[in-house]
């Protein structure tokens, strides 16, 4: 008995070769030239401030590490 592919999904069927997104595909991208006017200082940007919780637990895992050297 021979198998036959007919009937069979063609996994290629509907797609044209590269992704939109694929590189070299011709979408451009853009640099904006930034004003040395408008700039804003480093200090002056909006920082991110730690996370509590996480500020918390990295203290007490330092402090459980320097009481368990102690030995």
């Amino acid at each position: 008995m021979a198998r036959t592919e007919e009937g069979r999904d063609d996994p290629s069927a509907g797609k044209s070769g590269a992704s939109p997104s694929a590189p070299g595909t011709g979408v451009k991208s853009h640099t904006v030239d930034a004003d040395p006017d408008t700039r804003i200082p480093a200090e002056e940007l909006p920082q991110a401030s730690p996370v509590p919780d996480v500020v918390k637990t990295l203290k007490e895992d330092r402090s459980k590490e320097k009481d368990g050297n102690r030995h």
